[in-house]
């Protein structure tokens, strides 16, 4: 019974991050969500046992689940150009997302709780990097491209180029799991909603400068 209620948890959890996700896109998206859309996932491997069977299997399974609804829903217009191509397109972009979450989710066992959060940043930008310049490049969901319809928000792209808004929100990200998982400490949620009001308004204050006054 215990089993079986956590693992509904983690799929009302799983399919929450891919609707945050989905929600956030545009067009006429509501892009705030798309800065803890990764947090349910995260809870997922905060609270996953390590020792069950087939535990990689099973998490493999929520996070795919959580990308395929996730591409579904924001790339779903390609099923009218090509069913096929679709169906292929929505399995194997979930499938490389599942599989960065995959390492992540080995990474929290192996390493530093620190470490593993950069680790995590470095393998999804690595992943991103490589989608872009493969023959499989699929450029429509590289997080940092969720900003089109703000460019007034990330006039830095001119130096960091779209990778900089990726690592701008799984930073943010990571902030806002801080935030949950210190839920019970007054002292430590301040701390953490400061550095998050900080980690919004610098770079947006920076491109505002930069579109102003052309730096």
């Amino acid at each position: 019974m215990i089993i079986f209620v956590i693992d509904m948890r983690n799929y009302l959890l799983a399919i929450l991050s891919g609707i945050l996700f989905s929600i956030s896109w545009p067009v006429n998206g509501i892009v705030y969500f798309v800065f803890f859309a990764f947090v349910p996932l995260f809870i997922i491997v905060e609270n996953f046992d390590f020792n069950q069977k087939r535990a990689a299997w099973k998490f493999m399974f929520f996070s795919f689940l959580s990308f395929l609804v996730f591409n579904l829903f924001t790339t779903y217009w390609v099923f009218y150009a090509s069913p096929f191509g679709a169906a292929a397109a929505f399995i194997l972009n979930s499938l490389f997302m599942s599989l960065v979450m995959l390492i992540y989710f080995y990474s929290t066992k192996i390493l530093s709780k620190r470490l593993a959060y950069f680790s995590f940043v470095i393998f999804w930008l690595s992943f991103e990097y490589l989608h872009l310049n493969w023959d499989l490049s699929w450029p429509w969901l590289t997080l940092g491209n969720i900003f089109s319809a703000h460019p007034n928000w990330v006039q830095w792209y001119s130096y960091t180029g779209a990778l900089g808004g990726t690592l701008w929100i799984l930073v943010i990200n990571f902030m806002f799991l801080k935030l949950y998982k210190f839920k019970k400490y007054y002292e430590l949620r301040i701390r953490y909603l400061i550095m998050i009001s900080l980690l919004f308004v610098i770079p947006l204050g920076t491109s505002y400068l930069i579109y102003n006054y052309a730096l």
